[in-house]
């Protein structure tokens, strides 16, 4: 189990990682991240929704690394944060 400090070390990397993405800039200087930054319109996209069964934007993962559990918390920074 974490600890408490260890637990908010690792939200902080896991929402620096989600920040770097969505400040991310193409070639042309723009952020890349902006389709995806929030979910396309259900009723507009319905087709997109029939494919994705789970979308999930960034700014979704930024919430749930907010108020993830620490079992999930865990896992995910063990693969993609530095120790």
């Amino acid at each position: 189990m974490l600890t408490a400090a260890e637990q908010k070390r690792r939200k902080k990397q896991l929402l620096a990682v989600v920040d770097a993405v969505k400040a991310t800039k193409g070639a042309d200087g723009y952020p890349i991240s902006d389709l995806f930054c929030e979910q396309p319109d259900r009723t507009q996209y319905a087709d997109y929704y029939r494919v994705i069964k789970r979308p999930m934007a960034l700014n979704d993962i930024r919430r749930k690394v907010r108020t993830v559990t620490t079992p999930f918390l865990y896992f995910v920074t063990s693969v993609i944060c530095t120790q």
